[in-house]
């Protein structure tokens, strides 16, 4: 379950039992001063509010933190289990860069975090949400740079009904052959999914820091949301989702030509 929605439940079921305490509270208030069940539910009243309050409070603040230092390890949890290896030494986790191979194509991977903002016109009030996402890079076999820019990043939520309303940003796609762009067409119409296809000397830094992959020509990159929900078993299947594309990409060009 997501962060949101284990928020939204959290709060929603406050909400529904606020509405059969608050109504229930009225009428015990309305009995005499003297009456013992009176006594009891103010003084419980409270005690909640002093102390029940802030534990809520606390203890919401702590399944962050909590829920925010899981998903900095997701990456290295993983790596640990599949047996994946470090593709250089990173000053923290959340700039540490896990690889391998699979199929033949070298892949890495590693957690990133979006800050999302939004504002509260009525209180004048901004508030920020950090968002966790496990990002993996995979190398195509194509001996040659396509020069070829496709991006839908995790931002973007247009329709996928063809290559160039799934890829807001798309540049020379034409010269992908048509099986090239059904297979990323395809990988991104399952769950309104992001994906990057990008030469490799054209990633910025940023994206992917120029250490890694560097025997690389053509890189496909993919931020997977929920990534604490990211099993070994579910990462292996994605990564040979993506493996598939980049066979798409590879079987459309057999001899090299594409570029």
């Amino acid at each position: 379950m997501s962060k949101n929605r284990t928020i939204f439940v959290i709060f929603g079921g406050f909400f529904l039992l606020s509405c059969i305490l608050i109504p229930l509270f009225a009428l015990i208030v309305s009995l005499p001063p003297e009456h013992s069940v009176r006594r009891v539910v103010v003084t419980t009243f409270w005690l909640c509010g002093f102390v029940g309050l802030p534990l809520f409070v606390v203890a919401g603040l702590g399944w962050t933190l909590w829920d925010n230092w899981q998903s900095r390890q997701v990456a290295r949890h993983l790596a640990g289990v599949l047996g994946l290896e470090p593709l250089h030494n990173a000053p923290n986790l959340m700039q540490q860069w896990y690889g391998g191979w699979l199929h033949g194509r070298a892949f890495g991977l590693k957690p990133v975090v979006f800050l999302s903002r939004s504002y509260d016109g009525a209180h004048h009030r901004s508030s920020f949400q950090a968002t966790f996402y496990l990002r993996m890079a995979l190398a195509v076999n194509i001996p040659q740079p396509l020069n070829v820019t496709v991006e839908r990043t995790h931002n973007d939520h247009s329709a996928t009904t063809s290559l160039s309303t799934a890829f807001p940003t798309l540049e020379h796609g034409e010269r992908l052959p048509h099986r090239a762009q059904d297979a990323l067409l395809h990988f991104v119409q399952q769950g309104d999914r992001n994906l990057r296809l990008l030469d490799r000397a054209a990633v910025p830094d940023a994206l992917m820091p120029p250490e890694i992959l560097t025997d690389a020509i053509i890189v496909l990159i993919h931020d997977q949301a929920r990534p604490r929900s990211m099993t070994p078993t579910a990462l292996e299947v994605l990564l040979n989702e993506l493996s598939m594309v980049a066979a798409g990409l590879e079987e459309a060009d057999p001899k090299g030509e594409l570029g």
